[in-house]
């Protein structure tokens, strides 16, 4: 706010919350002095002898006058003259600041009044003097021609650089000032004095005529002598970077010799190819080259696509008009960083993703369609898919990294570059393969919170997942460096379930959410399974895929209903998973007992878990009302669904290595007609009803693995697939 509080010349309206300025409460003096101090009786300007209180009184009422100019159109330059005719210290008032640093001169040229300027100058206010926004600085960005000419008039040199904070805040390097006089504070900027140390842009006022693109103001200032940018070679060359459209046509047609000069290395074309078609083809016309190259060894192409032009909505047409001006035929080109265009195209999909989740802002989806454009016209113009950058990352490699994006646009990417011989089965310098990017970036974007992901998003990510298996992604016994498989990355995800186990309120309605949330990635595991992937493919990993999935749920039993964790368990059965692998390799026949007893003699879930779930089973006994909300019969029912898959030699040897190692206390919590049914299971012979049920169902789970790759009708697949594991303890 000025030293005035409202304006209004038919250009500009400023207005504080006081209407009538003659109300307004204001101390005249709350502005720095400088180097005038007066002694207790000086003769000033027409006044002739006056002491220290009465010089002070002098300048309070002027000051207050000129503070309650009423600057209506018509009325500024006249009640200025009055008050200024009457001053005991014309310059002094005049070159006083208010509290935000500005002075009247200053007030003057924001408002845009040249005559105000002008008779500030003549009454003695400062031009040149260092300080945050020179005059002639100010006017010109702020576009005011009227104002920079009478400045120039005036004596205003345009040569001098200056930092302009207004209309934003002062640089960091303001300060404030303490005047003794006054005795009060105001803002002192000088950033323009120190400008190694200042943030602000600063420099001559034609840098700032031409990022405002002000062709007037421009014109007014540029003369061709004493006008060295800071900035840039070129006034075109500053154009084209500030994205100042009508100053680059004016520089382009009045100087087309700046069209071919470098500026750091970089042609006005390279400078303005961000901002769109407007500018590429003028420069064009013009006479600018489309086939030079940056410093990184980039085409036109390759910075459009890296530097994201403005609007978005232009990149497609920038692309197909700079394919068409002879850059079709360096398409596949390769900068300083091993990337072609089309590597910039898939990267931009990325940098959607970098602006939060795309699905939830509409805007977005302009960029992605215009991103999938883009690699339609590379691709056309014959961009080489399978070119890797010097990670080892093709285009496929690029997509599958990317995380939170719609997958109806990943899917037609997909198409797209999948229908251009986009080789799958390539990996790259980490030996990552594209399914295996691809099943571990989505997993991290479908759930990577608690909140269960929308079904149309979970529902593209499978479709995604079965064109790469149409094209040929080897789901079977695929392994990330010899360790983790493709369901581990899927079955991890369950671990985030114990967040919800950790917070036990709302039961109810969090186990909803749980449920919700493991029926999601199930149908992931599924889809894989249904690909091709191997339940046994972990041969290296601590954990097998059965035990991954038992333990992340038992870790969250509180909130995992059980029929949630049978149905869990069983898609892993009904698929081949081998129950009788433990989790650290080891011979079967000789596990350690040791192993169990942190498990046994602590009610609550640890982290010590033993080699086999129908080991944790049994146990759960104990713990039953402690760590779970199972009921006898669920633990029983899980007992014996384990019993079965594990066979009938494997689950012998797990209860009798369980009974000979538990504590007594931990035997004595299973009922007795529970522990019965386990003692005679491993000391009586089996009836041959026993044995012939048991032999016929393990033999059947081993068979459903494939069922769903048959040939069948889908009703007897969900007939076969939806059959239950023999209860023993009903034979």
């Amino acid at each position: 706010m000025g030293l005035w509080d409202s304006e209004n010349n038919g250009d500009t309206a400023n207005s504080n919350e006081h209407d009538n300025p003659a109300e307004v409460e204001w101390d005249p003096l709350s502005m720095p002095q400088t180097d005038i101090k007066p002694q207790e009786n000086m003769t000033v300007l027409g006044a002739g002898s006056l002491s220290r209180v009465e010089w002070e009184e002098v300048k309070e009422a002027h000051a207050r006058s000129v503070r309650l100019i009423h600057v209506e159109e018509g009325q500024l330059l006249k009640q200025l003259e009055v008050v200024l005719s009457g001053c005991p210290c014309v310059s002094e008032l005049v070159n006083m600041q208010d509290v935000a640093g500005y002075s009247l001169l200053q007030h003057a040229v924001i408002q845009g009044r040249a005559q105000a300027a002008r008779r500030l100058v003549l009454a003695g206010a400062e031009l040149n003097t260092p300080g945050c926004g020179r005059p002639l600085h100010l006017a010109a960005k702020l576009g005011h021609v009227s104002v920079v000419q009478c400045l120039l008039e005036c004596g205003a040199d345009p040569t001098l650089q200056s930092a302009v904070c207004y209309p934003g805040q002062h640089s960091e390097r303001a300060r404030m000032s303490y005047n003794p006089h006054t005795e009060s504070w105001s803002v002192c900027c000088d950033a323009d004095t120190s400008m190694q140390d200042c943030s602000m842009a600063s420099d001559i006022p034609l840098y700032f005529a031409v990022t405002g693109d002000n062709v007037q103001c421009v014109q007014a200032l540029y003369t061709g002598k004493n006008t060295k940018l800071c900035e840039a070679e070129t006034p075109l060359h500053l154009a084209c970077l500030a994205g100042a459209r009508k100053c680059m046509e004016y520089f382009s047609c009045k100087y087309p010799a700046w069209v071919q000069l470098r500026d750091h290395g970089y042609t006005p074309l390279q400078l303005a190819v961000r901002w769109g078609l407007p500018f590429i083809e003028r420069l064009v016309l013009d006479g600018a080259s489309t086939l030079v190259r940056n410093k990184d060894n980039q085409t036109l192409l390759q910075q459009l696509l890296n530097e994201m032009p403005v609007p978005l909505t232009s990149l497609s047409s920038c692309v197909s008009y700079l394919l068409k001006s002879g850059l079709a035929m360096s398409v596949n080109t390769l900068d300083h960083h091993g990337h072609t265009a089309l590597h910039y195209a898939v990267r931009l999909l990325s940098k959607a993703a970098g602006m939060g989740r795309p699905h939830l802002h509409a805007h977005i989806g302009d960029m992605l369609q215009e991103a999938l454009h883009t690699v339609r016209l590379l691709l056309q113009a014959r961009a080489n898919a399978n070119v890797c950058n010097k990670q080892g990352d093709r285009s496929l490699h690029l997509l599958a990294r990317t995380q939170y994006l719609p997958y109806n646009v990943v899917e037609d990417m997909l198409s797209l570059l999948l229908e251009h011989k986009a080789n799958v089965s390539l990996v790259n310098a980490q030996e990552e393969t594209v399914l295996y990017l691809f099943v571990n970036n989505g997993m991290a974007s479908l759930f990577g919170s608690l909140t269960p992901p929308e079904t149309d998003q979970v529902a593209g990510f499978i479709s995604c997942l079965d064109l790469l298996r149409k094209y040929g992604a080897a789901f079977h016994g695929h392994r990330y460096q010899s360790s983790h498989c493709l369901l581990h990355c899927v079955l991890a995800h369950l671990s985030k379930l114990q967040h919800l186990h950790e917070i036990p309120m709302y039961m109810e309605t969090d186990q909803k959410r749980a449920d919700c949330f493991i029926k999601m990635v199930l149908s992931v595991v599924h889809a894989l399974l249904r690909s091709g992937a191997g339940v046994n493919a972990c041969h290296h990993h601590t954990h097998t895929d059965l035990h991954l999935m038992y333990y992340q749920l038992m870790r969250a039993a509180p909130v995992v209903s059980f029929p949630m964790l049978e149905e869990s368990l069983l898609l892993l059965l009904h698929h081949g998973a081998d129950a009788t692998r433990s989790a650290v390799p080891q011979p079967l026949t000789s596990p350690a007992p040791n192993t169990w007893a942190p498990l046994l003699q602590s009610p609550a879930l640890t982290d010590a878990w033993p080699d086999f779930p129908l080991v944790h089973a049994l146990s759960l006994f104990s713990m039953q009302g402690k760590s779970h909300t199972y009921t006898e019969e669920q633990i029983l029912h899980l007992v014996l669904m384990l019993y079965t898959a594990m066979g009938r030699h494997h689950g012998d040897v797990c209860i009798k290595q369980y009974l000979s190692t538990s504590t007594s206390l931990a035997i004595s919590a299973i009922p007795q007609h529970v522990l019965a049914l386990l003692r005679s299971l491993t000391s009586s012979p089996p009836s041959l009803r026993q044995s012939a049920a048991t032999s016929v169902y393990v033999t059947m789970e081993r068979r459903l693995s494939n069922v769903d790759k048959l040939p069948l009708p889908p009703p007897m697949q969900i007939f076969i697939l939806g059959l239950q594991y023999v209860s023993i303890g009903a034979l």
